[in-house]
């Protein structure tokens, strides 16, 4: 690439950038389309646990392998039993 045309891009995706707010494409003679996007242009996925959430399911996950765990039913049945309450659930 010809020093001439490099600081045409340079200058084209500086121009862009700077007025971008987020993902923008870039393009240049003879090449495909590309994305740039600044690194704070990353949100947080929403979909991807956090380390407490993955840490309460192992523990979870443990408390059901070794049997401290109780069934619905049986656990509304309980509090109905202990607390006088009448069959709202089943």
């Amino acid at each position: 690439m010809s020093p001439v045309v490099a600081k045409e891009i340079r200058d084209c995706m500086e121009s862009e950038h700077a007025g971008a707010r987020g993902p923008f494409t870039g393009a240049s003679v003879g090449a495909d389309d590309f994305i740039i996007m600044r690194s704070s242009d990353f949100e947080p996925r929403e979909d991807v646990p956090t380390r407490a959430e993955v840490e309460s399911v192992r523990r979870g996950m443990a408390d059901f392998d070794e049997g401290r765990y109780i069934e619905a039913r049986e656990l509304s049945q309980k509090i109905r039993d202990r607390f006088g309450v009448g069959e709202y659930c089943t």
